[in-house]
């Protein structure tokens, strides 16, 4: 199961917030979500890799996530509402469909916009 898609991220978690976001995280992952394995984390970096994201943490504490690195999109919009209250203002995720489809989350006062795209050749 799982629907293939591509993804550009641009999320960043500020060092304020990492702990709050590591509990919502670690609560999320252990509801048994696909493609996750259900293990809590006392790190947020491996547990982000653990959900096919990869992270880097900078400046003392912030976390950086860039990029997906699964192939198929499972529950994942669903971990980014439960993330959605302690991501930075601009953050977004632009996803491409095995249809071709595109789509985008933007992250902006502790919520999510999703906005539907289409490519426009002049």
């Amino acid at each position: 199961m799982g629907y293939y898609v591509s993804m550009g991220v641009d999320v960043k978690i500020p060092k304020e917030k990492v702990e709050a976001a590591l509990k919502v995280l670690n609560e999320w992952v252990m509801k048994g979500k696909s493609w996750v394995h259900p293990n809590p984390s006392d790190n947020i970096v491996d547990q982000l890799r653990n959900c096919r994201y990869e992270a880097d943490e900078y400046d003392g504490g912030n976390i950086h996530i860039y990029c997906f690195n699964g192939e198929k999109w499972g529950d994942d919009e669903e971990l980014y509402y439960a993330l959605a209250p302690f991501v930075e203002d601009d953050g977004c995720i632009e996803i491409t469909g095995e249809e071709g489809e595109k789509w985008r989350y933007l992250f902006n006062d502790g919520k999510i916009k999703e906005e539907q795209g289409t490519i426009v050749w002049e």
